[in-house]
């Protein structure tokens, strides 16, 4: 998949397009982030955004989940409270944050692509 397909499909609230001042300059921005995420490349804008997007996922879950990301590059989220699955593991912020608002309990296994029930 290609830096455009993925911050397409892995980062929909985000807003990406040119800098005003300099067309050859990427810049990327959230309504829930402060700082204006920038980058020659696409693919180093990518990169930044996995690092803001984890920054905001820290902030945003804090009391509820401690978020972090594997060696193998899925986003990972450890439960801060009880009853709900422990560990949820996905791979696009996007998909991990919308299993954070509605977690399943504890020994469910959340159905997925090519994953049988």
């Amino acid at each position: 998949m290609s830096a455009y397909e993925q911050l397409a499909a892995n980062y929909p609230d985000w807003h990406v397009t040119h800098a005003s001042d300099d067309p050859g300059r990427w810049v990327a921005s959230h309504v829930d982030v402060v700082e204006l995420v920038t980058a020659a490349t696409v693919e180093r804008l990518l990169a930044r955004m996995e690092i803001a997007e984890l920054k905001r996922l820290k902030a945003r879950w804090c009391r509820e989940w401690a978020v972090w990301r594997s060696n193998g590059g899925s986003w990972m989220a450890t439960a801060r409270m009880a009853g709900v699955e422990p560990t949820l593991m996905c791979d696009s912020p996007a998909e991990l944050e919308e299993r954070m608002r509605r977690p399943g309990t504890w020994g469910q296994r959340s159905p997925a692509l090519g994953r049988p029930l």
